[in-house]
């Protein structure tokens, strides 16, 4: 994409941020643009939720713009927008009534969608089921990031000291996988593999976590970006270069392989994990329990009798 990009007479790149796009945007060609309009903030504009099981929904803003940038910008209010819409929708004599009484209930009537049964397919499930086995290989399975999601929310600090669940990383994404698939690699948490797909490849550090799937390997997105920010450049891994459009989430045919190299993770999965070199619990067998002649450890004393 970046090659395809560089190609074009004329780059432009719209949006709020300063990121990847926007450089490819500002560098050395025939036409270049940069725009980064103001915008206004969802509680502050009319806007309306498409209908799924519920009836489609009819916004007012919550408070009153700051300023007017989105304004100069658009030809039309947003108001003006969403009314325009449902005039359409809606073409009775009575829409100023009909509109009024949407805007005030905050949903429009009869607009819900109509509830399908779904049909089971035996067929594809059976297809499935017959699909050729890994041969050795892996199945690579992508996940957007829960916390930074795709990669937009890589710059918010917050958002990186949050831990992941389950694993319970912070500010960094790992190849997960299953103690098995681990021990198979020879790897532990840390270690660094070159994962390869189709031709392409990404090197990433290893973080093991029971109950995941043996013969697969997680990577979650949003990652690795190279200009986003002072709390999103440079953290992670970008496992965007190992998708296709085949494949968007997941798909046989990864091979990985241990390479030289090792990564420290900051997790809080261990973080009140008791230290053994404390010696907090001591462990034995019951021969050291009545040898160690201990005021914790001494066996009871029998009463005389008499």
């Amino acid at each position: 994409m970046r090659d395809r990009i560089q190609k074009a007479r004329l780059r432009v790149h719209l949006g709020l941020y300063h990121n990847e796009t926007s450089e490819l945007c500002s560098g050395t060609c025939r036409r270049r643009i940069t725009w980064k309009p103001g915008r206004r903030a969802r509680l502050r504009w009319h806007h309306d939720h498409p209908a799924t099981a519920d009836p489609a929904a009819v916004r007012r803003p919550l408070r009153q713009p700051v300023a007017a940038n989105a304004d100069r910008v658009a030809r039309h209010q947003p108001y003006e927008i969403v009314k325009g819409y449902w005039a359409g929708q809606h073409k009775g004599a009575d829409f100023e009534a009909w509109w009024r009484k949407a805007v005030h209930d905050g949903v429009v009537p009869g607009t819900a969608l109509p509830t399908k049964a779904p049909a089971i397919h035996g067929e594809r499930i059976a297809a499935r089921a017959q699909a050729p086995k890994l041969g050795g290989k892996l199945e690579a399975i992508f996940r957007p990031d829960p916390t930074i999601y795709d990669g937009r929310f890589a710059n918010n600090g917050w958002l990186q000291e949050l831990p992941k669940p389950i694993t319970k990383l912070t500010w960094d994404n790992a190849a997960i996988l299953s103690p098995a698939t681990a021990h198979r690699l020879n790897a532990a948490t840390g270690d660094m593999v070159q994962l390869s797909y189709q031709g392409r490849t990404l090197r990433a550090p290893v973080f093991i976590q029971p109950g995941h799937i043996d013969g697969a390997v997680t990577l979650h997105l949003g990652y690795g970006r190279t200009k986003a920010g002072r709390a999103g450049t440079g953290m992670g891994f970008n496992p965007y270069g190992l998708r296709t459009a085949q494949a968007l989430w997941h798909d046989t045919g990864l091979e990985a392989r241990k390479i030289s190299g090792t990564y420290e993770f900051a997790t809080t999965q261990n973080e009140h994990a008791l230290d053994a070199r404390r010696h907090i619990i001591h462990k034995g067998d019951i021969e050291d329990y009545t040898r160690i002649r201990s005021p914790y450890t001494r066996a009871p004393r029998r009463r005389r009798r008499g």
